[in-house]
């Protein structure tokens, strides 16, 4: 449901319900996500965080073993 706030000092603003807020989200979100996968800044800082939690989670282990994980973990996260 749209609404319409009128500010202190006059300017109107409008909102949006919870609800549609939540089914305007869902819309644009593989859209959105698909936008953050062609970044590869953003790619990159997201796999080194994800390496990161690993070793903070585990300790030290060979390289290739946490490489191997952590992309493994990459490739089957799901953002909600």
């Amino acid at each position: 449901m749209l609404a319409k706030i009128t500010l202190p000092w006059g300017a109107e603003i409008m909102t949006l319900s919870n609800t549609t807020i939540a089914k305007i989200a869902n819309a644009l979100r593989p859209e959105v996500l698909e936008y953050l996968m062609e970044e590869p800044e953003f790619v990159q800082y997201f796999q080194e965080r994800i390496s990161l939690a690993i070793h903070d989670k585990m300790g030290e282990m060979d390289e290739d073993l946490l490489i191997d994980l952590s992309m493994h973990i990459f490739n089957h996260i799901t953002i909600h």
